[in-house]
């Protein structure tokens, strides 16, 4: 995520979707995955008018973003807004304090909400979250615990990006892609492929 697209349309949808997949007694741990500051606009619909309002309320979209201010939208929410490594041990370092918080802290349930730029990929990137740390951030998890991340649109060869981007998930995580849902349901340029630890 670039800090410059705090409270864009994209967040309005966001955390539209992650309060309502956050159970009342989980956690959210927001998992920003930090990169540069674009100052890009999106426009998407389907966003709860509280959400909306929040982001309103900020002067979103920000010309100096706060992202640590997305803590006000719901007590809930714990922010992990690091910058993220492009590659090598710093980055294997980034994950394994993911792991790490998602361990220490004190609680019943946690939704862990990964925000990379763009989604997933085999072997990552600075734009992406790749399917090892996506396997790593899962097995530090515990029963009842729910994974979201964020996925950006893109035109594969040979299929429709929604169904390819849950088989990837689920391929990476060593699940069944039936138990990979997708929100909205809708067909949207981004989706927020999620599935809870059994």
């Amino acid at each position: 995520m670039q800090a410059g697209w705090f409270g864009d349309r994209y967040d309005h949808l966001k955390w539209s979707v992650l309060l309502r997949l956050a159970s009342k007694e989980q956690a959210i741990l927001y998992v920003a995955m930090l990169r540069g500051t674009d100052q890009k606009q999106r426009a998407i619909r389907l966003c709860d008018p509280s959400v909306m309002a929040y982001f309103k309320s900020l002067g979103c979209p920000c010309p100096k973003p706060a992202l640590e201010r997305i803590v006000e939208l719901d007590a809930r929410i714990k922010l992990f807004a690091t910058r993220l490594p492009d590659k090598g041990e710093e980055r294997r370092r980034y994950f394994r304090e993911v792991c790490d918080l998602i361990g220490q802290v004190g609680r019943n349930s946690f939704c862990v909400f990964l925000d990379p730029d763009t989604g997933m990929a085999p072997d990552g990137s600075g734009k992406h979250v790749s399917y090892e740390e996506l396997r790593m951030i899962w097995d530090s998890l515990r029963t009842g615990d729910r994974l979201v991340v964020y996925q950006h649109a893109w035109r594969p060869k040979g299929g429709e990006w929604h169904s390819i981007a849950q088989a990837n998930l689920a391929g990476a995580l060593g699940l069944d892609p039936e138990s990979i849902a997708q929100e909205p349901r809708e067909k949207t340029n981004v989706a927020f492929l999620t599935t809870v630890k059994q």
